[in-house]
């Protein structure tokens, strides 16, 4: 796989394309076309895809340096993360493996350790990696990430369908992914932290007025202070970000052929389109399909009148 590569700090370069691996995928499509109804004045015709692909790493180059919670065979694109459990309040005494911890923060699961030896209190190293145990060892550490998922969605499907009565055709068209988890970008940057507000003067999102605060604790929204936690936010903001797109309907009419009218043209059909009608989808950004940094410009409706005439 070819990608960028980082370089020590003491290059010039920080970065150099290089070969850093093998990766293997897998996947298959489907497609079902369907003749629902066809008479003499009506038809409706429907196609449906379903495509499912994955993508994992093979082989590392020699001198790829893994983290304690990646796998030699994790998906490409992966995420990982701690797990946070909730947001510490007022009078709540801060956990054992996160003794610095502050009201308004969010409390991560103490999940996994290394194996130590005994003598040192350094994690034991087998084989190049370094050994957990599976239990909880009292501190927050790269020990308690783990894999929650990829970038990729796990299936996409589609629906198409056309229906004709007389000079009138109908054509509506769905597409969807599903088994996506995200970070809204623009709440992270202007809903959560209220970033720049007050040095620069930017604006924030009304959510900000949701955030925890001493008077106004909050169980779902950890006050504007949670990333200075040492202990990082963990999973707390990724959301399931399927959805489903009502991406196109067309409606037209086509004029009758008569032999006045194909003195003037052969065929003639009128057309009213609508582009990115609606999303179905539990996400709270502004559009889980393009949302890759905050407030980027959400999918537009457009609106499009048309004629067609053949001559």
């Amino acid at each position: 796989m070819l990608t960028f590569k980082p370089l020590n700090t003491y290059h010039d370069l920080t970065l150099v394309a290089a070969n850093i691996g093998t990766t293997g995928g897998r996947g298959f499509e489907f497609t079902l076309n369907t003749k629902n109804i066809v008479t003499k004045d009506f038809s409706w015709f429907s196609d449906i895809t379903f495509s499912r692909v994955k993508n994992w790493w093979v082989e590392h180059t020699t001198d790829w340096k893994p983290s304690v919670y990646e796998g030699d065979h994790d998906p490409m694109r992966a995420i990982y993360s701690r797990k946070a459990i909730g947001i510490m309040q007022e009078g709540d005494e801060a956990p054992a493996a996160q003794p610095d911890l502050r009201p308004g923060q969010l409390i991560i699961e103490d999940l996994n350790g290394y194996l130590r030896d005994p003598e040192t209190g350094d994690p034991v190293v087998r084989n190049g990696r370094f050994v957990l145990t599976g239990k909880p060892d009292g501190q927050i550490d790269d020990a308690d990430m783990r894999l929650i998922g990829t970038a990729d969605p796990g299936f996409t499907i589609g629906f198409n369908n056309t229906f004709r009565y007389k000079g009138f055709d109908l054509n509506f068209n769905f597409y969807g992914s599903f088994d996506r988890r995200m970070m809204d970008p623009t709440r992270m940057a202007y809903g959560v932290n209220a970033w720049g507000m007050a040095q620069y003067g930017y604006n924030g999102l009304r959510s900000l007025d949701d955030r925890w605060l001493p008077d106004k604790p909050s169980t779902k929204n950890p006050s504007s202070f949670f990333a200075g936690s040492t202990y990082g936010y963990g999973d707390w903001f990724y959301e399931d970000a399927w959805y489903i797109r009502l991406q196109n309907i067309t409606l037209g009419y086509t004029i009758p052929s008569t032999a006045t009218t194909r003195k003037v043209f052969q065929n003639m059909r009128f057309h009213f389109d609508v582009n990115n009608v609606c999303v179905f989808t539990p996400y709270g950004g502004l559009d889980p399909e393009t949302d890759s940094y905050a407030a980027s410009y959400p999918n537009a409706r457009t609106f499009t009148f048309g004629v067609d005439i053949k001559f």
